[in-house]
C-alpha cells in the first residue's frame, strides 16, 4: 500500500537549504528547553503528591 507521500531525489535534497542557528543561540535554546523539561517534571511530581494527599484524606475520612 502506497502512502501518497511524494518522493524526493538526491539532487532535489542536495539543493535544500536549512538555516541553522549559531552555537550560542543553540545553547540558549537548549537551556530554555531544559528549564521547560524541569518545570514539567516538577509539575508531574507535584500532581502525584497531590493525588497521594487526596487519597490519604479520603482514606482518613471515609476509610476508602
Amino acid at each position: 500500500v502506497r502512502t501518497g507521500i511524494p518522493k524526493i531525489n538526491r539532487t532535489e535534497l542536495a539543493e535544500f537549504s536549512l538555516p541553522v542557528p549559531g552555537i550560542e543561540e543553540q545553547r540558549v535554546i537548549c537551556e530554555r528547553l531544559n528549564q521547560i523539561d524541569a518545570a514539567a517534571t516538577a509539575a508531574r511530581n507535584h500532581r502525584q503528591d497531590l493525588a497521594r494527599v487526596q487519597s490519604s484524606i479520603l482514606s482518613s475520612l471515609f476509610g476508602i
